[in-house]
């Protein structure tokens, strides 16, 4: 199934005077155009501005690239389709470039010459890189992604059986007369004769390996970097992305695309047992792959908190019981060490949307009604060490009033569903003073909001109702 986001982008490209096509994975093209996978596009240089106004026009937000997988003239325009409940992700590149992972340290000066050449996919209408040519530019990609030590290795990396479907594919659409053409007008001897060599020997490891020097030599007048620049550039974006798949540095340097300027601050509320939390978790999974989206757990439950301040939380209470009983002093404890881990989250939430993030709030502190929906602690209590637990919960209340949500969703059931879902846990009063208090902070909002019932919605649906609506928020911000 096509999205239509994909269709309107190639309803207004092809009816404007912007040279473009479709440059790799054309085997693959009807699931680019179905989301599943990304879609890459070139397009003639000079070309951003006008780019830039199609993309806005079909609700594509510019997302930056985080520094250690940014490339030159190289733009990632998103946007949400919610029928098909996924992000639509448009790369699209203003220069030919190629190389090695994480630099690409070559510029390639057959751009327009490609554009020339490419012609109309008949079935989804979006234009194409002619076979020939996406055919040198996979051998050509291929071959400098081979790093210098590849070649010290007892056994050659193997190739990918998706790029090898690719090369096959292309193999039978290749029309030999052109190709030669091509080969013989645009390309030197070198090159030429290694990518025959490649194509002879069936796109193997070993063909690779043995044309790899002369490639790289006859490239070498394409090079953007110098090559101890590139090494050093590789290098240190290698290690920067493996800190952050080790969460070293990832709370500071986000691994994943962000939003220009401010993040966006999205809050899901609603009494137990309305779903925010599974609803929260789709919507982490629906973005992860394409943005950098923290899910934030501002509760003091089991749905979202980590197992150890769940059980220290399980020891205070039971200490409480048994303990010092009159005195609540355990009990005290335990809200004291609620309010530490909001104000620590909290802080990370400031720290999140200052990046350009989405955050996705479990929950959110209010402090309407005492004791209820997160309700005041230790506000009514000001002397003596009762203004340590005091001090600190009017920092959370700053922190909190700090925080300026862009989106605010309010899920509800009915009683029969919230039986079903909480079981014996189901307690009408205070079910209702919940409500209450979560009504009281709806009505106080000056952001956006929906209220849905998620007892008429699987989550699949409720996604793809919000969702969209966050992209259009944001790209109403941007504009």
């Amino acid at each position: 199934m096509q999205s239509e986001i994909v269709q309107g982008f190639i309803d207004k490209i092809n009816s404007s005077n912007i040279k473009y096509c479709h440059f790799k994975s054309n085997s693959s093209l009807s699931l680019s155009v179905a989301g599943e996978t990304d879609l890459d596009l070139l397009f003639e240089e000079g070309s951003e501005i006008a780019v830039a106004a199609i993309m806005q026009s079909i609700g594509c937000i510019l997302f930056n690239s985080p520094a250690d997988r940014s490339y030159d003239d190289v733009y990632d325009y998103i946007a949400y389709d919610g029928d098909l409940r996924r992000p639509i992700h448009f790369h699209c590149h203003f220069r030919l470039d190629i190389g090695e992972k994480w630099v690409k340290s070559y510029r390639l000066p057959w751009q327009d010459l490609i554009l020339s050449s490419s012609c109309q996919d008949p079935l989804t209408k979006i234009s194409t890189s002619s076979p020939e040519w996406e055919l040198i530019l996979l051998i050509l990609r291929q071959t400098t992604r081979i790093y210098s030590t590849d070649i010290f290795r007892s056994e050659l990396p193997s190739i990918s059986a998706k790029a090898k479907s690719e090369f096959f594919w292309l193999k039978q659409k290749v029309d030999s007369h052109v190709f030669d053409q091509i080969l013989n007008s645009h390309l030197s001897a070198a090159l030429h004769s290694s990518i025959l060599q490649v194509i002879e020997g069936e796109y193997s490891s070993k063909s690779f390996h043995s044309v790899r020097k002369p490639i790289l030599l006859d490239l070498s007048k394409y090079r953007k970097y110098s090559h101890l620049k590139a090494i050093q550039k590789f290098y240190l974006r290698k290690i920067s992305h493996y800190l952050k798949r080790a969460n070293i540095i990832e709370k500071y340097y986000p691994g994943k695309r962000t939003l220009s300027g401010s993040g966006l601050a999205i809050a899901i509320v609603g009494t137990d047992g309305s779903g925010k939390t599974t609803i929260c978790n789709e919507l982490v999974t629906s973005l992860l792959q394409k943005v950098s989206i923290k899910y934030i757990y501002l509760g003091h439950g089991k749905s979202g908190a980590g197992p150890l301040f769940l059980y220290t939380l399980r020891a205070l209470s039971y200490l409480n019981r048994r303990i010092f009983k009159s005195f609540n002093f355990f009990g005290h404890l335990a809200k004291l060490l609620i309010l530490f881990r909001r104000w620590h989250v909290l802080l990370l939430v400031k720290n999140y949307i200052s990046q350009g993030r989405f955050v996705c709030m479990d929950r959110f502190p209010q402090f309407k009604k005492s004791g209820v929906s997160d309700g005041s602690f230790f506000l009514e209590h000001k002397r003596l060490w009762w203004s340590i637990p005091y001090k600190l919960e009017m920092k959370v209340k700053q922190l909190v009033d700090q925080i300026n949500l862009d989106y605010v969703v309010h899920l509800h059931a009915d009683k029969e569903v919230l039986k079903n879902r909480l079981s014996n846990k189901y307690n009408t009063n205070l079910l209702h003073r919940k409500s209450e208090a979560i009504e009281s902070f709806m009505n106080q909002l000056n952001c956006p909001s929906v209220k849905l019932d998620s007892g008429k919605f699987n989550p699949n649906n409720l996604i793809g109702i919000i969702t969209p609506k966050f992209f259009k928020l944001v790209g109403h911000r941007d504009n």
